[in-house]
């Protein structure tokens, strides 16, 4: 492959990674169905933010020490394929 297409992809595959990051900020177009259809306040409603926040959080620290040991195709894929898991895993909640 050469200089020109090694670039590009990695351009795209970086901007897609960054569209994939903020889809964690999504919460807030889900937040006023959810308070209407199943009358939750704010609080109630708050829980599933954190914890995804926190788990973010988490997973980059992890991601960021793992990377120092693994090459970066590898923590990427791993990370994209957790990231399925559980959002599939969610969908069956």
């Amino acid at each position: 492959m050469n200089y020109r297409n090694r670039k590009t992809k990695m351009l795209v595959c970086g901007c897609l990674l960054m569209l994939l990051l903020g889809s964690i900020f999504s919460w807030s177009v889900f937040k006023k169905p959810l308070q209407e259809a199943f009358g939750w306040d704010d609080s109630e409603l708050s829980w599933p933010f954190t914890i995804c926040m926190i788990c973010f959080t988490l997973g980059n620290i992890i991601a960021a020490r793992a990377g120092k040991k693994y090459p970066l195709r590898v923590v990427v894929w791993a990370s994209g394929l957790i990231a399925f898991a559980g959002l599939f895993m969610a969908s069956r909640v």
